[in-house]
């Protein structure tokens, strides 16, 4: 809901600038308009590749829990070590089904992660 709403209100600014009569906004608006493209198409690989190196430098007992179940997509849930793609597309699909997350047990008991992951996954994940 909020996206949609910053892009409406982009694509109104931009098409304000582009029927402009002055020729600085019409190019402001071209501007911008690549800008949106960019960061439109850019925006996952960019959200991918920070949890992506905040994971390979992860450190046990000084780095804090800190990728959201309720947020992020099945891609970075993969990269948390013990959740596997299928793993991690299951727990996206219990949460659009079912609802947000309330607690990690919440969390471990609807997804049935095993006792011996429960520990190792909790070091990356917060509700």
């Amino acid at each position: 809901m909020k996206n949609g709403i910053i892009t409406s209100v982009v694509v109104a600014i931009i098409t304000y600038f582009l029927i402009s009569e002055n020729s600085a906004l019409k190019i402001t608006g071209v501007v911008a308009t690549l800008l949106a493209l960019i960061y439109l198409f850019s925006k996952d690989t960019i959200v991918y590749n920070y949890y992506k190196s905040k994971i390979i430098n992860f450190e046990d007992n000084v780095s804090k829990p800190f990728v959201n179940a309720n947020k992020v997509t099945w891609k970075i849930l993969a990269l948390i070590p013990n959740i596997d793609k299928m793993t991690a597309k299951h727990i996206v699909y219990n949460r659009r089904r079912l609802g947000n997350y309330k607690t990690l047990d919440d969390f471990f008991r609807i997804n049935e992660i095993d006792e011996d992951k429960r520990v190792l996954i909790s070091k990356y994940i917060i509700v």
